[in-house]
């Protein structure tokens, strides 16, 4: 999140103002969520290791190395450390209204903050396995952590060359360190800056050996072997897809009719809108959803589905407000939940305060009706 050579906690207060004037009610933000020590710590462990030669033949060796970093009272608390330092920095640079609507009990807030610490493609896998470690740890010691994710370009050859070992690596770990949720950038690739044959599996080993359930970006997916079998598989589970149209536009020129966005909508494959690194490039989730409206036959339903495809597919614990995903389906306690004058009764707000995916689908909910309300006068603001 470091850009320009701005602090991570500048960039947060910026983020939290500019998407509490777009309303959005909860983020997953990609961003460090460790100290640097704690990485130190595991290097020390992992120091007998070849860099060169470090492969999937050394995994249970280095797991067992790993063993007294990762059982270390003092580095899973050092985790929610790092965390609270990080947005008290951010929260400090906000004015008190502001801090107001995104601390406090989690209940009342209109902003929900999370965390997806990046694995980066390019490092050595010694390197990857340490990361992708002390990302694992920080799912298990802080519930602000929800999953990890992969970063850097796919076509550099290092990427190529290290994709196989990498989904190994996350495979081996995934299975040790409590199966955490996973969310994989994958298939951001064009054949200008790639060959195809990265293309062929890079969605599906993400899916079925990287255990990803939800993929970023997904640009490639035309390119995979057995596509159609792919795209049941991905409706079956069901794995959402990132979709980023400024990102794909401006970093892999593919937009419009070429961009497989309406594939995956043909094929029954959630999507949701994302705006890639909002904190590089100042990128409005307004805007891709103003951009989407423009160039694809997606109606006001259509946009609010994919709304709440953002929370239904979030990694927020709880059942939520929907049944087996059906947005025209609401949980039998809250069936009124979209009437104009509904209220939450107290047996329905201990509902709430026991399931976050529910509290957050509920209050969307309640701000579409409270939007469709203002358009009669006009979008004028109460």
């Amino acid at each position: 999140m470091a850009s320009a050579g701005r602090s991570g906690a500048r960039n947060l207060a910026e983020l939290i103002q500019r998407n509490l004037y777009q309303n959005v009610g909860y983020l997953e933000l990609m961003t460090s969520t460790a100290p640097r020590e704690l990485g130190q710590a595991l290097d020390q462990a992992l120091a007998p290791f070849d860099v060169a030669g470090f492969g999937p033949e050394q995994l249970d060796a280095a797991f067992a190395a790993t063993e007294a970093v990762r059982r270390d009272a003092h580095w899973n608390q050092a985790i929610p450390d790092f965390l609270d330092t990080f947005e008290r920095q951010a929260f400090a640079l906000l004015d008190e209204a502001t801090r107001r609507r995104v601390s406090g009990e989690e209940r009342d807030r209109e902003l929900v903050l999370r965390y997806i610490p990046q694995l980066y493609r390019q490092v050595p896998l010694k390197t990857f396995f340490r990361d992708a470690m002390a990302a694992m740890m920080s799912v298990a010691a802080d519930r602000r952590v929800v999953a990890l994710n992969l970063v850097q370009a796919e076509d550099d050859p290092r990427s190529r060359w290290q994709f196989d070992a990498q989904m190994k690596i996350l495979d081996y770990l995934w299975a040790r360190m409590g199966k955490p949720d996973i969310a994989l950038h994958a298939g951001e690739l064009v054949l200008g800056g790639s060959p195809v044959e990265p293309m062929w599996n890079r969605m599906r080993d993400s899916i079925e050996i990287g255990h990803a359930r939800r993929i970023g970006h997904g640009v490639a997916v035309a390119w995979s072997r057995d596509v159609v079998g792919l795209l049941e598989e991905m409706r079956r589970r069901p794995v959402l897809v990132e979709v980023c149209l400024s990102s794909n536009e401006s970093i892999l020129g593919v937009s419009g009719a070429a961009h497989p966005f309406m594939l995956y909508r043909r094929a029954g494959v959630p999507v949701s809108l994302n705006t890639d690194d909002e904190g590089v490039s100042r990128g409005l989730l307004t805007m891709e959803f103003v951009k989407a409206a423009e160039r694809y036959p997606l109606s006001y339903a259509d946009l609010k589905d994919l709304a709440r495809n953002s929370l239904e597919y979030a990694f927020l614990p709880g059942d939520g407000l929907y049944l087996a995903r059906d947005y025209g389906q609401l949980r039998p306690e809250f069936s009124e939940v979209r009437g104009p004058i509904w209220r939450a009764t107290p047996a329905q707000e201990a509902l709430l305060a026991q399931d976050a995916k529910l509290a957050r689908e509920v209050r969307l909910e309640r701000a579409f009706v409270a939007f469709e309300r203002s358009l009669e006068t006009g979008f004028r603001e109460p």
